[in-house]
């Protein structure tokens, strides 16, 4: 019954007629105030009264100033570190300064001109300080000196967005529109502004692109790039211009910054080469191959090191590379790529170009190929065998350097690491002699054991070649070949 009771408290409330039975024989309510429920429907018996009692019961209490004011705090912003309302009774003043309103420190309403006396003095300021005049309408002047005591703690913002939204003040009155008009400098970025959103356009969005390619070559800005405080080829209205934000928000179809309903301004992005996509075939296109290209060229192959990083600064203008390569990690781009490419997420294009170049899906098969194969061939067709006395006089055997008979890239490699050890990347960086036989990232059994059996059949192939070239067989299996292999084989076999 307890739980019931409280289950229709609720229903009390629209239901009079059951507060008698709720509230219990102690607290019944008196006669004329018990509805009579006839014919299906509720009649209420209740006297005048007792209406007006109830009535006056609904009636709501309005509340004291205090918490008025304490209501208001959250619709009063709090603009350039000047809160509208810092304690109880805080408003807005109705003269446009966001001010304390405590009783002891209420400013005065302003007597004079406003225009004249505010509002031109507090645009002149705000020039001095940003040599623009595109005011936001959050903005107030800063309540400290040096700032001129008429005009500290001013909404100038607030002030501002109602002349170009209602044309307060200039609407009708020529000379007022002449004085606002002849404020600021004598470039067009430097007077009044009227449109916000278009004057960030023109004057610094368009502006800092511009900067940001002639200085890298494209467009493709890093979300946090902020323009450089004292560059002397920026005006100073365009330096610490978070633009890297900026042209992300203008990708974002969603948000449709400065872009909504503005067909115009997407044609001029256009022809500046703005990229709408930054991190697919676009950036692939300006960065990765023109970087793999160069690697290339230099190095001969494409199995670049995981620590690899491309040139920067001036070395990379003599070298050839583009300006949005210089200084990136290759290395890790090229493990990322490789990744990708083997989970099967690139684009067929990607795939095509990388496949005409020659980008390796593997390092290790990669280095085995075209490194370790033609250096074991060199040297057992020159020497008949592939035996050493010790592990020390294998590491110290290297593949001379200028032998036409290996790619430039095999050359001074150590057979000692190759069989025995690990092979560090020599001059021309060619990655995968870690991992070869065994350790971190050198796969499966099985993958490894094909490689053993790739290794021994180039031996073979080499053996026999010596024995053509040189009308000598060979030293024996058991004798010249088959320590060195037992030893990669069980390393494989681990």
């Amino acid at each position: 019954v307890p739980r019931c009771r409280g289950a229709l408290g609720v229903a009390a409330r629209a239901l009079p007629h059951l507060r008698a039975w709720v509230a219990g024989p102690a607290r019944s309510l008196p006669p004329t105030a018990v509805p009579a429920i006839a014919g299906g429907h509720r009649e209420l018996t209740t006297s005048a009264e007792a209406s007006g009692a109830s009535a006056k019961k609904r009636r709501k209490k309005r509340p004291s100033p205090e918490v008025e004011a304490m209501k208001m705090r959250s619709l009063v912003p709090s603009v350039g570190g000047v809160p509208g309302a810092p304690g109880l009774g805080g408003v807005a003043s109705l003269d446009g300064i966001a001010s304390s309103s405590t009783p002891q420190k209420r400013r005065e309403r302003f007597e004079g001109d406003l225009f004249y006396d505010r509002v031109i003095p507090a645009l002149r300021y705000f020039y001095e300080v940003h040599s623009h005049l595109n005011v936001h309408k959050l903005y107030t002047v800063p309540d400290e000196p040096p700032v001129p005591e008429d005009i500290r703690g001013f909404a100038l913002g607030k002030r501002v967005d109602n002349i170009r939204a209602r044309g307060d003040f200039v609407k009708s009155d020529p000379g007022k529109l002449d004085a606002l008009l002849s404020l600021g400098g004598a470039r067009p970025a430097q007077r009044f502004v009227w449109k916000s959103k278009q004057w960030v356009f023109d004057h610094q969005i368009i502006p800092a692109l511009r900067y940001f390619k002639r200085k890298h070559g494209h467009l493709i800005v890093p979300r946090d790039y902020v323009t450089p405080e004292f560059e002397k080829d920026l005006e100073p209205h365009v330096r610490l211009f978070a633009l890297g934000s900026v042209s992300h928000d203008m990708r974002n179809k969603a948000k449709g910054f400065y872009l909504d309903q503005q067909p115009e301004r997407v044609a001029l992005l256009d022809q500046l080469g703005f990229p709408w996509e930054t991190t697919s075939f676009e950036k692939w296109e300006l960065r990765d191959v023109p970087a793999m290209e160069w690697f290339k060229k230099k190095h001969g192959h494409l199995a670049v090191p995981t620590t690899f990083i491309l040139p920067d600064g001036k070395e990379a203008a003599k070298s050839g590379l583009p300006r949005i390569a210089a200084g990136v990690a290759f290395g890790l781009r090229c493990v990322q790529i490789r990744k990708r490419l083997n989970a099967g997420l690139l684009d067929t294009r990607v795939e095509r170009k990388l496949n005409a170049m020659g980008f390796p899906e593997n390092l290790q098969d990669a280095f085995l190929r075209r490194v370790v194969f033609p250096a074991v061939t060199y040297f057992v067709a020159k020497h008949g065998h592939l035996r050493f006395h010790s592990r020390r006089q294998a590491g110290l055997y290297a593949v001379p350097a200028d032998t036409i008979e290996v790619p430039r890239f095999a050359q001074g490699l150590r057979l000692g690491e190759v069989f025995f050890g690990s092979v560090r990347p020599g001059a021309e960086a060619f990655a995968g002699g870690i991992g070869l036989w065994d350790g971190k990232g050198c796969g499966s059994t099985s993958s490894r054991l094909a490689r053993y059996d790739a290794l021994e059949a180039v031996v073979r192939f080499a053996a026999a070649k010596y024995a053509e070239e040189t009308g000598t067989a060979a030293a024996a299996w058991d004798d010249g070949f088959a320590d060195t292999l037992r030893f990669v084989r069980e390393r494989c076999e681990r």
